[in-house]
Parts: structure tokens; C-alpha cells; sequence
């Protein structure tokens, strides 16, 4: 079964219907072998990509929950994913941090987070705790002489999307925030 529905899955980026025969296959495989960290992986990724977000969220719950130690940055990624595309912010939230905490978590990982978290933050209107997602992770990357250009590009765009959303001096304080953010960048 996990076979079987991991080709699916990796068919998935030829052609999306994939994504749902791989979850049907990993559903399937699941009833004979409920315990099968593998499918519930398979499960799991292939209910993100095909959006069903309430499914993928159960299946990352049951993947978290079982302790296996073949979890991955990839699992905790997805699962993160997971719980943001069923609405639940505040466990979105703390879904990222610990992908961030991951010992095998990528910098894509890192980044892709840190922006996750920092849009959350943005779409409920606080900017101060974006800001300071941010700023932090900018930091840290500094820090490790890890810094990219594609890092303060993210930093920056939140400022270009408060400026849209406010009025008046907010709107001029904005721009001067992403000005001052791209100008680090170019350098």
C-alpha cells in the first residue's frame, strides 16, 4: 500500500487528480495497517496537496501523536500546512515554531516558517508581532551569516502589503520601513 500510494503521490506533480488517488490508496491501506507511519505520511502530504485540509489535519495529529521515529522536517512541514489550511491560527502558529526548531529542518524550511507565521500574523492584523517574527529571524540569519537577499524580499513585501491596508502616516511609515529593508537587501 505504501508503495503503491507513494507512486501516486509522486505523480501527483504530473497531474494533480493523483494527490486524491494517493490519499484513497493511503486511506485504504490505513483500515488493514492503522499504525503504518508510512501511509499516515502518505496520507497526510497527499490530503495537504489536494486540499483537504480537515483530513490532513486528523492525519497529522495521528502522525505527531505516534512518536515514530522515522518524523521528519517534512512531516512537521506538511502538518504545519495542515492545520493553517483548516483556520486554526493560533495552533498554525505554534506548528511552525517547531518546524523552525526542527534539528533537520532546511533554511527553506526556516524561511518558508517564518513566513507562514508572519503572514498569519498579517492577515490578523498584527503587525507588531509580524514585525518582530521578522526581525528575529533576520537576526538570526545574520547571525549565522546565513542572510539572503530573498529573506529581506519577504521582510520587506510585509511592509508593501501594511501600506495597501492602511491610511495616512501609516501608509508613509510603511513604505519608508520596506524602502529601508530593500535598501539592505541591494546590499
Amino acid at each position: 500500500y505504501s508503495e503503491f500510494a507513494g507512486w501516486r503521490f509522486a505523480s501527483g506533480k504530473l497531474n494533480k487528480a493523483y494527490y486524491a488517488k494517493a490519499l484513497e490508496t493511503a486511506e485504504e491501506g490505513l483500515l488493514h495497517f492503522p499504525r503504518n507511519p508510512q501511509l499516515n505520511k502518505i496520507a497526510l502530504y497527499s490530503a495537504v496537496e489536494s486540499r483537504q485540509f480537515k483530513k490532513a489535519a486528523a492525519y497529522a495529529d495521528s502522525l505527531m501523536t505516534s512518536k515514530d521515529s522515522t518524523i521528519n522536517h517534512q512531516d512537521y512541514r506538511f502538518a504545519a500546512r495542515a492545520i493553517m489550511g483548516k483556520g486554526n491560527q493560533e495552533k498554525a502558529i505554534t506548528a511552525f515554531n517547531t518546524l523552525i526548531e526542527q534539528h533537520d529542518a532546511t533554511d527553506d524550511d526556516r524561511t518558508f516558517a517564518i513566513r507562514q507565521i508572519a503572514t498569519i500574523y498579517k492577515d490578523m492584523g498584527e503587525y507588531d508581532k509580524a514585525d518582530k517574527a521578522y526581525s528575529d529571524y533576520i537576526a538570526s540569519r545574520k547571525d549565522s551569516g546565513k542572510l539572503s537577499f530573498f529573506d529581506l524580499w519577504t521582510y520587506a513585501q510585509m511592509y508593501m502589503d501594511k501600506a495597501e491596508e492602511s491610511n495616512g502616516d501609516a501608509v508613509v511609515q510603511a513604505y519608508m520601513k520596506a524602502d529601508e529593508i530593500y535598501a539592505e537587501a541591494a546590499k
